[in-house]
């Protein structure tokens, strides 16, 4: 009455290739340094790295992998100049287009394919007088067409590079890399990302470039089409606030510069900016980024008012760029993870309300004291 049956079972998950970005803040606060005797920088890079080797050796599927560094803007390495326009603007001179980019003016601002080219990221000269002396953030020799310092070989012998007066000032030099399977090759540029001393952290250039990252269209194609076999990651990493005021003062510190020469103007349309014409004839407060000078030029609408009104709308931004990836247009499915690392992104803070309104969900969002 009785037979010993064997049985073999099997389950497949629908999942057959699984591709993740990491978006991953390379600010100068991530020098900081932690209980571990390392800088933040370094046990991001240890932790990222551990994490792609845990997704191969712990998961079937193909495994592509691409990373965003991030400050306040992205650099898509100049390899991708086809995606660039206004690169040979005049206030290069001598110097070099380094890869960064401008955004486009809103709602393309935080679209996967606007079409057409980003312009290249150009710092424009700033007031050389300040307080009657001659100093200043990139400053102009008096005009607006030129810069006070502009030999960025000369000056890279002994200053970061990202720093060095110029066209590129404030240009992270830490290039993204799109999705591949070659994930030696990954971890060794994880690896070889750099933190040094910058002027502001911004989040929603770096959660907008992962999803043109993980999208099958252009301007990056690495990405498979969306499907119920393919999971698309967004893993944001950032350790502090959203800034872009001048020398983080919180009052300014252009408000009360002039050039030498001619009165100082920007106006953000050459660079393909929205916003308006400052023409104060002094510089902005806050400072350049890739939507223009937000809080001055006002791409995004506002009074200017003061810095409370402008920190909001820098979150207010996150969460556009990150609404935008969850929205599902055209069958878009990326799932978002954000970790907030150091107390300056505790729960009451404004950084910890961006990361938590940009995860998918809010167990997705996780705070590192």
């Amino acid at each position: 009455p009785y037979m010993d049956v064997g049985i073999t079972t099997s389950a497949a998950s629908k999942t057959s290739t699984l591709e993740i970005v990491f978006a991953l803040d390379v600010s100068g606060s991530m020098l900081a340094g932690m209980s571990s005797g390392k800088t933040r920088i370094q046990e991001l890079k240890d932790a990222t790295t551990k994490l792609v080797d845990q997704l191969v050796a712990k998961t079937d599927y193909k495994v592509k992998v691409g990373y965003v560094p991030f400050t306040m803007n992205v650099n898509l390495g100049t390899k991708n100049a086809a995606l660039v326009r206004d690169a040979a603007n005049p206030l290069f001179g001598a110097s070099a287009w380094k890869g960064c980019v401008f955004e486009r003016a809103a709602p393309n601002h935080v679209k996967d394919n606007p079409g057409g080219k980003w312009y290249a990221y150009v710092w424009p000269p700033m007031p050389n007088s300040i307080g009657g002396s001659d100093w200043g953030e990139n400053p102009s020799n008096g005009t607006n067409a030129g810069y006070l310092t502009a030999d960025e070989a000369a000056q890279a012998a002994t200053d970061p590079q990202v720093m060095v007066n110029g066209p590129n000032y404030n240009c992270t030099r830490n290039e993204v890399q799109a999705l591949t399977t070659d994930l030696a090759a990954v971890k060794a540029g994880i690896n070889n990302l750099q933190a040094v001393g910058n002027m502001g952290t911004l989040i929603a250039p770096a959660v907008t470039w992962g999803m043109r990252l993980l999208s099958p269209a252009a301007p990056f194609t690495e990405g498979e089409p969306y499907s119920g076999t393919v999971k698309k990651v967004l893993f944001v990493v950032t350790d502090g606030d959203q800034v872009t005021e001048a020398e983080f003062s919180g009052d300014g510190a252009f408000n009360e510069s002039t050039n030498s020469t001619t009165p100082w103007t920007f106006d953000p349309s050459k660079f393909g900016l929205a916003g308006s014409v400052i023409n104060t004839g002094y510089g902005p407060m806050d400072n350049m980024s890739p939507y223009g000078f937000i809080r001055d030029s006002r791409p995004f609408g506002g009074t200017a008012a003061d810095w409370n009104e402008h920190m909001d709308q820098l979150v207010a931004l996150s969460d556009a760029a990150c609404n935008e990836v969850k929205a599902g247009t055209g069958g878009r499915d990326i799932i978002i993870y954000t970790m907030g690392v150091s107390n300056a992104t505790a729960p009451g803070s404004r950084a910890h309300t961006a990361l938590h309104n940009c995860a998918s969900v809010a167990k997705n969002h996780f705070y590192v004291d």
